[in-house]
């Protein structure tokens, strides 16, 4: 539907909106509509705010073109743009900052950014007036009737606003002294609000406080007059103590378990108590009592040179009214297994040889310390191999033909052994490589020595052996 600018009806006014902000009509909370075309490209509305209120704007049209609603302040100055495209909605919200003027003109100027002949938009205008809080929280407070000196003392309140609590405040001093020191309270559950004074400022001279609360407008003290009348807390003999200590997270398991001989046995958990452990000891399987010196809650102790057997731990914590806690714990000192050595040889498990010389070469380990190594020949008595380091070198001579069965045996310090075999048969001896040469050596020089002497013998001849005379023939026999 298309309707002219003399049939315009914008926000209900039975007119066209004019184009100039300060001329366009006022808005109160509700939803409008309006037109705009070619030929009134622009509309204007103003609406009346206050510092703190909040404006609500929600911009649409009926039809797919480009629409924008620029939001103004009472200066003109541009705060936000709305677009409405294709029939989609914007919307924005806007907090009235502190320092506008009371009953301030903010002003809602649509355009078209994709004109049309005509078409219509729809605004839903919301204006939120704040109501000013004077109200101030209330602090609801009971002092604490038990404390006793160098401990925290903890102070709570409910503390509850008409509108929100946005904080809480403790003062505290030691009677006496010219200041407060102040603290900002925690909220914990519900309207609940707590901080603690810290042991060192709770002593025989008693503790002074007040408490502050905030719902950033208005502020509540308790008690009234704040500083210059604080709660008093003088000192009073605290309540007997009947709670026991508690000892915790232990790392060694009350049910029995196994220990390895040899190894330090070490004890850590905490002992806690709510007024503070006074002594921590331990016994050993009913022993006399250990004291063992903590750290804050932390403890820790060390059992050494435990022999094989089973062990009964009993740990005491008492504070300082003699309430006391136990644990106790049960465990079994075991030995560990030796673990045998190791021997490795390169050599063959199966070895045929024509020398009367065999060596044989490889290593020994042991992962608890040293290890010693014999070598036995057909079951026979076992001698020393000789070591450097983990390596082992065995040397067998006077080899004949024959079969020998050799055992290497590596024992290490607790008696465990590990073997290397092998079977070397000799078959018909040759030389040994250790032969003595020395004929063929003396041969090789006398040939040499010759050779030497026909090359001299051929340069003074003038290089040419002389040629042999011919033998004479045969003179023919008479008959």
């Amino acid at each position: 539907m298309f309707l002219s600018i003399m049939q315009q009806d914008d926000a209900g006014t039975g007119e066209d909106a004019p184009a100039d902000p300060t001329m366009g009509a006022t808005l109160d909370t509700g939803e409008y509509d309006g037109a705009l075309g070619m030929l009134d490209e622009v509309d204007s509305y103003m609406v009346t705010v206050n510092a703190g209120w909040s404006l609500y704007v929600n911009l649409s049209n009926n039809f797919s073109v480009g629409m924008e609603a620029t939001i103004m302040n009472e200066t003109m100055v541009v705060v936000d743009t709305l677009s409405s495209v294709d029939n989609v909605t914007d919307e924005g919200m806007w907090v009235i900052p502190e320092g506008t003027p009371t009953d301030a003109s903010w002003y809602i100027v649509l355009n078209f950014t994709l004109p049309v002949f005509m078409t219509q938009y729809y605004l839903d205008v919301g204006i939120v007036e704040v109501i000013p809080d004077t109200e101030a929280p209330v602090i609801t407070h009971t002092p604490p009737t038990d404390w006793q000196e160098t401990i925290d003392m903890m102070i709570s309140a409910d503390v509850t606003d008409n509108v929100a609590v946005t904080g809480a405040t403790l003062f505290y001093r030691i009677t006496g002294a010219a200041t407060f020191t102040e603290m900002a309270m925690a909220m914990t559950t519900g309207d609940t609000y707590e901080a603690t004074i810290p042991g060192a400022s709770v002593t025989a001279d008693g503790v002074e406080y007040y408490m502050s609360a905030t719902d950033d407008t208005n502020e509540a003290m308790n008690p009234e007059g704040g500083a210059s009348n604080p709660v008093a807390i003088t000192s009073i003999d605290p309540p007997p103590d009947t709670e026991d200590p508690v000892i915790s997270g232990v790392n060694i398991p009350e049910t029995e378990h196994e220990e390895t001989v040899g190894v330090t046995v070490t004890f850590s958990g905490q002992a806690t108590d709510n007024v503070g452990i006074d002594s921590l000891g331990y016994t050993l399987d009913g022993g006399s009592s250990v004291e063992v010196t903590m750290t804050v809650d932390d403890f820790t102790f060390d059992l050494v040179d435990l022999a094989v057997g089973e062990y009964t731990v009993v740990i005491t914590a008492m504070d300082a009214d003699g309430n006391t806690a136990e644990y106790t714990s049960v465990f079994n000192v075991v030995e560990v297994a030796n673990t045998p050595p190791v021997i490795n040889s390169d050599f063959p498990l199966v070895y045929e040889s024509k020398k009367s010389k065999v060596t044989i070469k490889g290593t020994a380990t042991d992962a608890e310390g040293a290890v010693t190594v014999t070598a036995s020949v057909n079951l026979g008595t076992s001698t020393d191999v000789p070591m450097d380091g983990d390596d082992w070198t065995y040397e067998m001579t006077g080899l004949e033909k024959g079969i020998y069965a050799v055992i290497i045996t590596a024992t290490d310090s607790d008696g465990a052994t590990a073997l290397f075999t092998t079977g070397i048969t000799v078959l018909e001896l040759e030389d040994d490589d250790e032969t003595d040469y020395a004929w063929l050596y003396i041969v090789i020089a006398v040939i040499v020595i010759v050779l030497i002497l026909v090359v001299v013998m051929m340069s003074r001849g003038g290089g040419e052996a002389p040629a042999p005379e011919p033998e004479p023939e045969p003179e023919p026999q008479e008959e």
